[in-house]
């Protein structure tokens, strides 16, 4: 009986969820002895650490590979004849295993853990006790407050900032918009004006075509006529010219 073969993608996916079960196991450890130990001389804390962290980044490299999966699928939907449904549920499983991998790496890597590890370093050199209350540890607190309102007030003036450029934005967009309105109008109104322009040129060419025709006809019954006919037309012009 032939063997069949296994799908690629679920054996990866099970060795995933293996890894993701045993690093979850050190990441709980790693919580604990982050709040009770000093980190900076617990041997298991530091093995927890070195585990944790190999863990997470054996579990990047599977996810990883199991994406490109997923692209060579997509790639060629003929070949693999996988339904939409199924590579949705793998990339479901990716997206919310990244999720928790992510999680654990920001809590490894938070500036609350560095300065943890920061202070009990210090302490260790100063020959301190670590929750000892005196004016070293107070000038401490007193300096990293002074630095975070700092960072807080700046990053609220940078956002407030943001916020002014943006509403200036919207307000120039309103502007530009207007004046492309209005310079449709005006377009629009030369457009109006010069089609009179150029009826009232027509007009007066015209006009003034038919003055040089009558000019013309005149002129030659002055001439054709005698001096008591001329009187007569000249007469009758000025009383149609007044009666107009």
């Amino acid at each position: 009986m032939a063997l069949m073969l296994q799908d690629p993608f679920n054996v990866v996916k099970e060795e995933v969820q293996v890894s993701v079960k045993g690093v979850t196991g050190l990441y709980e450890r790693w919580q604990v002895l982050s709040k009770t130990t000093n980190t900076t001389k617990n041997d298991e804390y530091n093995w927890v650490c070195n585990e944790l962290k190999t863990g997470i980044k054996s579990i990047e490299w599977d996810l990883q590979d199991l994406e490109d999966t997923i692209g060579i699928v997509e790639r060629d939907r003929q070949k693999f004849k996988l339904e939409q449904a199924e590579v949705d549920k793998r990339k479901r499983f990716i997206s919310e295993t990244q999720y928790i991998v992510r999680k654990m790496k920001e809590d490894l890597n938070s500036a609350a853990t560095k300065g943890k590890a920061a202070n009990e370093q210090r302490n260790e050199l100063m020959g301190r006790r670590p929750g000892q209350d005196d004016k070293y540890s107070q000038l401490d607190d007193a300096i990293r407050q002074d630095n975070e309102d700092f960072i807080r007030t700046h990053h609220q003036q940078q956002q407030q900032l943001m916020d002014d450029q943006d509403k200036d934005l919207e307000a120039l967009g309103v502007t530009v918009g207007n004046l492309g309105s209005m310079a449709k109008d005006i377009n629009s109104e030369l457009k109006v004006h010069e089609k009179l322009l150029d009826q009232m040129e027509e007009e007066v060419e015209d006009t003034s075509s038919r003055l040089n025709n009558v000019m013309r006809r005149v002129d030659k019954l002055l001439k054709d006529a005698g001096e008591r006919v001329q009187w007569c037309l000249i007469v009758s012009l000025i009383l149609i010219l007044i009666g107009l």
